[in-house]
């Protein structure tokens, strides 16, 4: 049985694109990307559409910094997905990205690729809860 510490795995809801479950803890605080969007929900819908085609390609720069040891640049690319995540509210992705640039100057930089698993999983729950239209509550139902 795979304890509460351990990586989410391809089986996982969280990580199959065609899941159904959704996790309880919704991936965005929706009053914070509000806050940074002066209120305008139109405006939050489409930065999370944005964020959502720009984090793959954001995690691969960050593997390949790992990869190859660069921690200049894995401390840039965590830097800058802790600002977009923070500016949406998303503020599991931000505490983690805050995690990865701290350990980029310290660490040895394969210690945080849990650390992006993690994000890779938060990510794909923002992204079914988006595209389910949860992300300013549930739909309404029928009365």
């Amino acid at each position: 049985m795979p304890r509460m510490s351990d990586p989410p795995t391809p089986a996982d809801p969280i990580l199959r694109p065609d899941a159904t479950e959704i996790p309880a803890a919704p991936a965005l605080d929706c009053s914070a990307g509000l806050l940074s969007t002066g209120g305008d929900p139109e405006l939050l819908d489409e930065l999370i559409a944005i964020f959502l085609q720009t984090i793959p390609g954001q995690l691969a720069i960050l593997e390949k910094a790992i990869d190859c040891g660069d921690r200049a640049t894995a401390g840039r690319e965590a830097h800058s997905l802790k600002g977009a995540a923070g500016a949406l509210g998303a503020t599991g992705i931000r505490e983690l990205a805050i995690e990865i640039e701290a350990q980029a100057g310290h660490d040895d930089l394969e210690a945080v690729r849990p650390l992006i698993v993690k994000i890779q999983s938060m990510a794909t729950q923002l992204r079914q809860e988006h595209a389910a239209g949860l992300i300013f509550g549930p739909p309404p139902t029928g009365s």
